[in-house]
Parts: C-alpha cells; structure tokens; sequence
C-alpha cells in the first residue's frame, strides 16, 4: 500500500510553483486541503501498521499470560503441595510424638504414690512442665507452616 497519493503531490507542487503575488485566504485553505489529502494516505497506512502491531503486541501478552499460568500451576503442583504435605507430615508426627508423651506423664502421675505430698507434688509439677513442653512442639510446626507457607 502507498504511503501518500502521488497525485495530491502532484497538486501541490503545481500549486506552489504558480507564481502569485496576492496570497488570499482562500489560495491558504487550499494549500491546507491539498496538504491534508496528500497526507490522508500517510495516516491510513500507519493506522493499519499500528494496529496491526498492537495485534501482535496483544497476543504476545496473551501468550506470556498463559506461560504465567502454566508456571504457577507447575509451582503448586510441584513444589507448593509436596511441600504442604511434607510440613502436615511433621505436624502429624509432632502431634502423634507430644500425645504420647502426655500420656506417658498421665499415666506416670495417676500411678504415682500420693503417701508423700511433697514428692507427689514435685511429681506432678515435673510432668505438667513435660507436657506443657510437648503441646509446643506441633504448635510451632503448625505456626511456622501458616506463617510461612511454601
């Protein structure tokens, strides 16, 4: 496609070549009009190319769009969600870990002689620390985990 039409050129050098000593207002509209024809081809051909352009720039971004999702999808799949069990694995066993200890320190007190108040007493101090010692343990991997995810 031609930028300009040769012929409105053609005009205007025809225009600009008569020699004319009494410029009117009516001669500048007309060098205006010739002026503004022979640029219209100009400003339709550079339309299209933007345009077109803009086309290409469009899909260009569509297509990095999809590559983006591709990639989170691919991150969730193979690093978020084994990660995400690895953690709710150590919760699990943190958990299974402090209940026997709790137990143990249950078990240890109801078995415990109560003949001696003093000693039953350090007794049961000793082993609620033990155990307000285990619950921290899955707690802090269940905080970390949420704090901290992936």
């Amino acid at each position: 496609m031609a930028l300009t039409d040769a012929s409105h050129f053609d005009r205007l050098v025809d225009f600009l070549k008569q020699k004319r000593e009494n410029v009117t207002f009516h001669d500048i509209i007309q060098l205006a009009e010739v002026a503004a024809l022979s640029l219209q081809g100009f400003f339709q051909a550079m339309d299209a190319k933007v345009y077109r352009e803009l086309r290409e720039i469009a899909g260009y971004i569509e297509s990095m769009r999809q590559e983006i999702g591709a990639l989170q999808v691919n991150d969730l799949k193979n690093r978020r969600i084994p990660s995400a069990g690895q953690e709710l694995g150590a919760i699990v066993q943190a958990t299974e870990q402090a209940t026997n200890t709790i137990m143990e320190c249950a078990e240890a007190v109801m078995a415990a002689d109560a003949g001696d108040p003093s000693a039953y007493k350090a007794l049961v101090d000793e082993k609620m620390l033990v155990i307000f010692d285990a619950r921290q343990g899955p707690r802090r991997l269940f905080d970390r985990a949420r704090t901290h995810p992936g």
